[in-house]
């Protein structure tokens, strides 16, 4: 053993202590950020270095033979603020960084902007934020996962555990919406609770990604159907020289990517994973094996230098089954008896086509996803008909013709589109479930229905700064229509106008506000709900509506600094509300499952309001950090509009704080650690004697929602590091990481559970008192697992 300690040490010696003399190539774009015009003759260099570059008449860039390691880049150009992007990690073979800039906020003054998570244009005046691929990398506990380090960001929580759902200023998880380089995707997680849009796993692969723009309100008009926040990832194209790849090995999957021309004018990239968390998990006894697949593609065609088309993938196969239950341990016992088995499969696909025009540009997107999910469950999970629980089957597609374009006439910016899209969903539903009025009886909903609908909708914007560039303005309005709703078709119900402001008191200190109204039509979960016996169905369902205030004013001491304060407030109308239960389903859709399955009212109301801090730090003298704190409140009504209720997502306090050092001669050692809090979150409690008779047929518990909400866990607050190390050679780059989710190995709570009090001898017998009635037991969730990653990416 000794041995091959030594031996694992000389290794780590040597790599360590290898030359860095290998080389890669840097290549990319500069464009203007509201037209997309080339930017011939921009400046690139790579600060501390000789290398340096002019963009072309197209606006491109090439600088080669740079010395691989981790570089500033910055680009300049007359009129425009010039930008500099950090932590940009320069390997063997082409990485791609492409820059938009914005023009100059006055005539006399130079402006220089570092890229960060605080970065605004003319269209996103408030509340934004972009994420860098650099950050997703090196995101302690993140596991490269975007949703992840988005929910670091302020006004952002999560589900506890080992889910992704992103809680946007006290929203629910279905209220945002996704763009993967301008085609929708309605979910960007495995396993997908559909309806809402949380799971426990990202479906994107981060190798794919240049950067993330998030905004959680001050929507621009071309976006639709959002009430929380727009997440807009920017992929990267395929490099134009050359074939390369690389490997990831990471705790939960196996990845491979490549990118390579395809000819002249024609770049791809595509990867594939495949998870092995199932084979861990049957291994160590868990009772759940969770498995997926997912594939991502974009093939780029520049046509010419005016004209691109652009082919983006996206896919995922999904399948959870129970493990052997002899082998799992009675303290989880309970999940195997709840659980039910998940299928899904899944895409999102889409041709772009971009073409610039004399005063800017407009782009055309025609696009398809589809979802086909199935969920099972049978008592004691022996499948015979006479035992069955629960067999829910769907399909729901979405086909999609977008038209977005934006014109700059004089100092006026203008913005228009339009969206047309076809719909289907089918519902298949067995489901068993308590009686409201005599806990000794179960109901059945039976549902077989589908449905078919148009969407349409059109927007326009305008924009222009005044008095020197120091306030800057933009104005949209858009509507939005259906064809199956019963007031689909008014577009007076959906006018959605929104007005942002930003003024520069000097070039340190500046405001900001906003005010807009948005809507959301109801997942399709929602309007294709008709119960097979009543045939009572949810066609009167609104449009959900929430109008936002927002105001803040951000500080920049310098180039490296950024500190905001902002504050908001948001009204709902019109929020689903189920009338089984007389709950508002914004309280909803962060489980496992079908959210929205159900009768429901739009009658419900809500608020949420709260203020943000925000501080970052940009990478100087090899250090890096951002924080933020968010102070919130968010409550729903149910049937009576006077009655708020804290929200399940009520957390009240969220903190972050990320850093990190870069150490070694050539910034080869990475060291990183992040703190998240979150106060306590409300839950209800169970219906004791309804959930005992209900346990016993369906795994599941009963909630008492007479009290919904009145309890709450404790918070939440967990530590992780990162500790990475990269290796360059003649050939190939190795990367290396160690990461440690909840380093200090704190308890951390999560909703009760409700069981049986079972036969220690055994588990698969529930036990009875001396009157012969079964024990009930909620147990309490209070995990605090360290749990340590070892991980290798290898770049060829």
């Amino acid at each position: 053993m000794h041995k091959i300690i030594l031996i694992l040490l000389f290794v780590l010696f040597y790599l360590s202590n290898t030359l860095l003399a290998q080389t890669g190539t840097l290549q990319g774009s500069i464009v203007d950020a509201v037209t997309n015009e080339p930017l011939a003759g921009a400046v690139i260099t790579i600060e501390g270095t000789p290398f340096g570059a002019v963009a072309d008449e197209e606006g491109k860039y090439v600088i080669r033979n740079i010395p691989q390691g981790v570089y500033s880049v910055k680009v300049s150009y007359v009129g425009y603020e010039t930008q500099i992007k950090n932590q940009v990690m320069i390997e063997k073979g082409v990485t791609q960084l492409n820059f938009s800039l914005q023009q100059q906020a006055k005539e006399t003054e130079t402006i220089e902007i570092t890229s960060s998570v605080y970065a605004k244009t003319s269209q996103s005046l408030v509340s934004v934020k972009t994420v860098g691929i650099e950050q997703i990398r090196s995101n302690p506990g993140g596991n490269f996962d975007i949703s992840r380090v988005v929910q670091t960001l302020p006004g952002v929580s999560g589900s506890v555990g080992f889910r992704n759902d992103i809680i946007v200023r006290g929203g629910a998880p279905n209220e945002n919406v996704f763009y993967l380089d301008g085609v929708e995707i309605p979910n960007i997680n495995h396993f997908a609770t559909q309806g809402s849009g949380g799971g426990p796993v990202g479906i994107i692969n981060s190798a794919f990604i240049e950067n993330v723009k998030f905004q959680s309100s001050a929507f621009g008009a071309k976006y639709d159907n959002t009430l929380s926040s727009v997440l807009d990832f920017e992929m990267i194209s395929g490099n134009t020289e050359r074939f390369q790849g690389n490997f990831l090995l990471s705790g939960t999957e196996a990845a491979l990517t490549f990118d390579t021309p395809l000819g002249k004018k024609v770049t791809a990239i595509a990867s594939v994973r495949r998870s092995y968390l199932q084979f861990l998990f049957r291994f160590i006894g868990l009772p759940f094996l969770p498995d997926y697949w997912d594939i991502q593609a974009k093939i780029k065609w520049e046509i010419n230098p005016k004209t691109t088309l652009t082919y983006v993938r996206i896919g995922a196969i999904d399948r959870f089954s129970l493990n052997d239950t002899s082998r799992v341990e009675k303290e989880v016992r309970y999940l195997v008896d709840g659980l039910p088995i998940f299928e899904q499969d899944s895409y999102a696909q889409g041709l772009v086509l971009r073409r610039l025009t004399k005063r800017g540009y407009y782009t055309i997107a025609l696009s398809r996803n589809r979802l086909d999910n199935r969920s099972y469950k049978y008592t004691n999970n022996i499948e015979v008909d006479s035992l069955k629980v629960l067999d829910f089957k769907s399909v729901e597609a979405e086909n999609k013709l977008r038209y977005n374009a934006v014109s700059k006439i004089g100092d006026w910016e203008i913005g228009y589109g339009a969206v047309l899209q076809y719909a289907t969903f089918s519902n298949n539903t067995f489901r068993k479930v308590s009686n409201l009025f005599n806990p000794e009886k179960f109901d059945t909903i039976l549902v077989s229905n589908s449905i078919g609908l148009f969407r349409y909708g059109g927007y326009g914007t305008i924009s222009r700064s005044f008095w020197q560039n120091r306030l800057k303005s933009t104005f949209g309005i858009r509507f939005d229509m259906n064809s199956f709703t019963t007031t689909g078709n008014n577009p007076l119900e959906t006018l959605s106008p929104r007005l942002a402001l930003s003024y520069s008191l000097s070039s340190k200190i500046a405001l900001s506000g906003s005010l807009g109204t948005y809507y959301k039509l109801p997942p399709y979960t929602i309007l294709g709900f008709e119960d097979k016996i009543t045939r009572a169905n949810n066609r009167n369902a609104k449009y959900i509506q929430s109008t936002h205030f927002v105001a803040g004013v951000e500080y920049k001491p310098n180039s490296s600094t950024i500190i905001s304060l902002e504050g908001f407030y948001k009204i709902y109308n019109h929020y689903p509300v189920s009338i089984r239960d007389s709950i508002s389903l914004a309280n909803l859709g962060g489980g496992f499952g079908v959210f929205g399955n159900e009768l429901t009212a739009s009658v419900g109301k809500g608020r949420t309001y709260g203020v943000e801090i925000f501080f970052q730090k940009l990478l100087t003298h090899r250090l890096f950090g951002l924080a933020s704190y968010t102070l919130y409140y968010s409550s729903f009504t149910g049937f009576d509009p006077n009655r708020y209720i804290r929200s399940s997502w009520d957390n009240r306090h969220l903190i972050s704080v990320t850093g990190g050092y870069l150490a070694g001669k050539n910034k080869t050692w990475e060291i990183a650690g992040k703190w998240r809090f979150l106060g306590g979150a409300p839950y209800t409690p169970f219906d004791i004697p309804a959930s005992i008779r209900f346990y016993l047929i369906t795994g599941n518990p009963v909630f008492d929602w007479s009290r919904i909400n009145q309890l709450e866990t404790s918070v939440f607050s967990q530590v992780d590091i990162r500790i990475t190390k990269k290796w360059y050679f003649r050939k190939w780059s190795l990367e290396l990481f160690l990461d440690i989710q909840n380093l200090f190995n704190t308890p951390n709570p999560g909703n009760p559970n409700f069981t049986l009090e079972r036969d220690p001898n055994n588990p698969s017998q529930f036990l009875r008192d001396a009157n012969g009635n079964y024990i009930p037991q909620v147990l309490s969730i209070n995990n605090s697992n360290v749990i340590p990653t070892i991980g290798v990416r290898i770049k060829l």
